[in-house]
């Protein structure tokens, strides 16, 4: 039997022994994680299981990077936040809006003018990942760039990504202030994957602009090019060069049967001619994670995990089972069940009856390398009355360990000495007085 270590934390009487049932080993092993040397080519790589909760891969994640463009996911994100209500509202580009735009532009590039749509200018700034359609929906939203920009820090701080520095939304390296972390552009990164809206456009192949009012439509491809037109895996978020000091950064989400991950790559190299190293590197530890990693249910609903004990009944002691609430799986690499230990937190420091069937009496929570890979409420499997015989028994024992009793001993004891204290000195006066 597979028996992991519990972490035993009651305060009283109550103390759960979880018996395990057998759990047979998957018999393909886990292949080797890649290493520090497989990330040769990038300054910064995670790898997050969204689905789970669970971040499978960090290497150098904590240390500050420039952005690159990585800083367009935040200015996507804003950018759905605030005008999503409004797609259909036009807005006209004036030059003032593409003021010092450089970079990659909208084919052919927007110009001063034009009246286009909210959302054919959302496409073509977060799908695009166009530097002038983002510099208009970034003046139209903020009234300035750099009203802009001071919007991208205060979000960056709400979601606690504290090492981030903003000072343009393009994510170009601005003399080494312009700077973030792995662990920043995962908050970052999760945040844009929970909007619906954001996910939607910068998932899109491609994408066609209405016409314009000077009679232009544009043809949007999506930046990351991992994105395929039919059945894609990969959804998204933004890929870009920002040069040398930027390099490339390639962030992306990936779905694989159950499970959805976000990839960052960070400060990729650049090369002449073969893959982009950020872009292998994606693959590579993405094909890994869906390759090697599966769910185990290690019980099912209603399977008894184990027994305890519950007081104020006639049961023998740690004789009532306890059961899985709902399926309790881990996510762990192929093989590794073995390697599981296990922890109860109990919801209540002692059990009494009357407890009903199906009530929550704690959690379980399975561990692997040090992390919950899996977690279930544990819930009672029958009902259990009240002995009265035993509560009574049970109460007048709780009673003389409690204050209240220990109060009322002394008061009583106080009293009797009292008692005999003033007998004595009556009896003493009386017997003078008859002397007399």
């Amino acid at each position: 039997m597979n028996k992991g270590k519990l972490n035993r934390s009651l305060s009283f009487v109550l103390a759960f022994l979880l018996i395990f049932v057998s759990i047979l080993p998957l018999s393909v092993s886990a292949a080797e994680k890649p290493t520090d040397t497989d990330f040769a080519g990038a300054k910064c790589v995670v790898l997050y299981n969204v689905s789970d909760s669970i971040t499978l891969i960090k290497y150098n994640s904590d240390k500050p990077v420039n952005t690159s463009t990585s800083a367009k996911i935040i200015t996507g994100l804003i950018l759905c936040e605030r005008l999503g209500s409004s797609l259909d509202d036009k807005v006209e580009i004036t030059k003032e809006m593409l003021i010092s735009v450089s970079g990659m532009r909208a084919n052919p590039p927007l110009e001063a003018g034009e009246i286009m749509s909210v959302r054919d200018l959302l496409y073509a700034a977060v799908c695009g990942s166009y530097n002038d359609a983002i510099y208009v929906l970034a003046n139209y939203t903020a009234g300035s760039i750099g009203e802009f920009v001071r919007l991208m820090n205060d979000k960056a701080k709400s979601l606690g990504a504290d090492s981030t520095v903003y000072t343009n939304p393009l994510g170009y390296p601005d003399d080494d202030s312009m700077i973030t972390t792995g662990d920043d552009v995962l908050k970052i990164s999760i945040a844009a994957y929970h909007n619906e809206l954001f996910m939607e456009i910068s998932s899109a192949y491609d994408y066609y602009t209405s016409a314009s009012n000077i009679d232009i439509v544009r043809h949007v491809k999506n930046k990351v090019s991992l994105v395929n037109k039919v059945n894609s895996q990969y959804h998204g978020m933004n890929a870009g060069y920002s040069g040398a000091d930027g390099g490339w950064s390639v962030i992306t989400s990936y779905t694989d049967e159950d499970h959805d991950y976000i990839s960052i790559v960070l400060g990729g190299v650049e090369v002449d001619d073969g893959d982009v190293p950020a872009y292998s590197i994606t693959k590579q530890i993405m094909g890994w994670a869906g390759s090697e990693y599966t769910n185990v249910t290690l019980y099912k609903a209603g399977d008894v995990i184990g027994k305890t004990k519950v007081n104020l009944t006639a049961l023998p002691t740690n004789n009532a089972p306890y059961a899985a609430k709902t399926d309790f799986t881990a996510y762990i690499p192929k093989g590794e069940v073995g390697k599981l230990e296990y922890e109860i937190t109990p919801s209540l420091d002692e059990l009494k009856a009357p407890i009903k069937v199906g009530e929550t009496i704690g959690t379980i929570k399975a561990i692997y390398d040090g992390k919950v890979v899996g977690e279930c409420e544990i819930v009672m499997t029958k009902d259990y009355d009240k002995n009265f015989i035993v509560s009574g028994v049970q109460g007048l024992f709780e009673y003389t360990q409690s204050r209240a009793f220990i109060i009322t001993v002394v008061l009583a004891v106080a009293g009797m000495l009292i008692y005999i204290i003033s007998i004595r000195y009556r009896r003493t006066h009386y017997n003078s007085r008859m002397r007399k």
